[in-house]
């Protein structure tokens, strides 16, 4: 019997707990049911005349295909926002890079500003305060000038798309120049080097391909020269493509008897494709799997020979069976699985000692012993997760305290107690809970929690944000499995994902909102599949 047999069925003896969908065609083009802006960024102090650079994130919530925005300004005399047109994409939320063109006639003080976000029949308002101070210098005669250099939208889906820059300036020409430069097109046109463009030209647009891989990031470059003896200036923006990999492990059919843990884009599993290739094949059993903030790859292995959490480089991924340039075994002891805090701390769920341990970002390719363990409270932990703003939850199949005795519980831990010693959890999750074994957050914070439950209907349940530290009552989603998920993930794009032993289901995003949720997506593995995770 291997080690992630015996592992189960520890679970399921302590907790007393005893179970190919084709893609839906899209729907046709609508127009957003809401436009809302995030929180308003605060504007350091300007000068008249100047030109001031700042970004704020517009959601356009529901619908779908392409959506004229217009962009206006109210509260400054003159002054104006660039750009003042946009087209986004409906149902996303797109950090704008936006820039204010200040006249040198506005006098000095405050400015309670009014930017206001229109598209058809819906309007968004974001109060922005400014304060004025002094006025800009005139440019020598020649002197080039460029103000507003913006690329909109600052970040594009996985499948890529156009974005739009507009500037304003003055001088003899421009220079456009884009790094890295592959899978771009300036006008439609493949982008082979610096693109010139006349001194009248205030705005150009550019073409994104599809991204199957990591996410990447493009700078863009604008440089205006002026007459000669002038010293050219230039602005630089960054356009974010999105990202994506599927990673799967466990046994195909073809290597029945190692672990295998697999790769595919993101991209081709959802143009209808599973055929991932093998990145790692060892004899002994993955039981987790985490990325960092680098896109180095970490997995945790329980053998016989003893439990291990390996790193491997990010840029080594591509490579057949790469070797580890990191391994941590000090503290570990069963591990199932692993997370990263927002400043790259690893932590690590070790069942079978009953413990969660820490290890500091640096150093951890030397074997590094843990800076923080938890214990209180937890027994048996199987998963991990830290939501948006830090803190950590911990899921465990097992509880020995009164409360939910032997039924398991989630712990949450506040980001603050994560550096004392002997932290204890500020929240415990009963409500709903039976043997809990992983658990993951949405992109509106919600918690996802996969659990053996006493029926399928209540195998995979979700606990709003707004009830987590008071052990809400949970949602329970329809979701019909034929068998028990071994694994949950989220893609990047925020599609759910179910992995049973041999199946994996897709959900898209708007669908988690309905009663009875309807898989988008259904791929027949083969094989018998326990861990899932997506890179970005």
């Amino acid at each position: 019997m291997t080690r992630r047999a015996l592992f189960f069925l520890l679970v399921g003896l302590l907790s007393a707990c005893g179970q190919l969908a084709t893609r839906t065609p899209d729907p046709a083009p609508s127009p957003p049911a809401a436009l809302t802006w995030g929180a308003a960024p605060e504007l350091p102090a300007a000068a008249a005349g100047a030109s001031l650079d700042f970004r704020a994130t517009l959601s356009l919530e529901g619908g779908l295909g392409p959506q004229a925005v217009e962009l206006s300004l109210g509260g400054a005399p003159g002054a104006r926002v660039l750009p003042s047109r946009l087209s986004l994409e409906a149902g996303g939320s797109y950090p704008l890079n936006l820039s204010l063109a200040l006249p040198k006639s506005l006098a000095a003080g405050e400015y309670p500003l009014r930017l206001t976000a229109r598209s058809g029949a819906l309007e968004a308002t974001l109060a922005l305060s400014l304060r004025v101070s002094g006025s800009v210098g005139e440019p020598l005669p020649g002197q080039p000038v460029l103000e507003g250099f913006t690329a909109n939208p600052a970040e594009l889906p996985l499948r890529g798309g156009e974005v739009t820059l507009a500037w304003s300036g003055r001088g003899q020409g421009y220079t456009l120049s884009v790094s890295p430069p592959q899978g771009v097109s300036v006008g439609h046109k493949p982008y082979a080097g610096p693109v010139s463009l006349p001194a009248s030209a205030t705005g150009a647009t550019l073409q994104f391909a599809a991204n199957a891989g990591s996410a990447r990031a493009y700078t863009l470059t604008l440089q205006v020269v002026g007459e000669p003896g002038s010293t050219p200036v230039q602005a630089s923006v960054t356009v974010r493509v999105q990202g994506g990999r599927l990673w799967l492990a466990g046994r195909a059919d073809a290597s029945p008897d190692d672990e295998v843990l697999l790769a595919q884009g993101l991209l081709h599993l959802l143009d209808g494709a599973v055929a991932p290739a093998p990145v790692l094949v060892r004899p002994d059993e993955t039981f987790a799997v985490a990325f960092d903030a680098q896109g180095n790859l970490w997995v945790a292995r329980q053998s016989f020979q003893g439990d291990v959490v390996e790193g491997y480089a990010a840029a080594g991924l591509g490579q057949p069976d790469p070797a580890p340039f990191a391994r941590i075994t000090r503290g570990v002891v069963g591990p199932a699985a692993l997370a990263f805090d927002p400043q790259g701390n690893l932590w690590v769920a070790n069942a079978w000692s009953g413990n969660v341990t820490a290890y500091a970002a640096e150093g951890l390719d030397a074997d590094p012993a843990p800076v923080q363990t938890l214990e209180g409270g937890i027994s048996f932990p199987t998963g991990l997760a830290f939501d948006a703003s830090g803190n950590l939850w911990v899921a465990t199949p097992f509880s020995p305290s009164a409360v939910n005795r032997g039924m398991g519980a989630v712990y949450g831990f506040t980001q603050a107690s994560l550096g004392e010693p002997g932290p204890r959890p500020a929240a415990t999750l009963t409500r709903g809970i039976v043997a809990p074994e992983k658990i993951a957050f949405d992109a509106r914070g919600d918690l996802w929690v996969l659990q053996e439950g006493t029926q399928p209907s209540r195998w995979l349940t979700r606990h709003p944000v707004e009830g987590l530290w008071q052990d809400g009552e949970p949602a329970v989603p329809a979701l019909d499995f034929p068998e028990r998920p071994a694994a949950l993930a989220f893609d990047p794009e925020g599609r759910l994902w179910a992995l049973t032993p041999d199946t994996l289901y897709g959900f898209a995003p708007e669908a988690l909102a309905q009663a009875q949720p309807t898989p988008a997506y259904g791929y027949a593995l083969g094989g018998a599949w326990h861990t899932l995770a997506f890179s970005r």
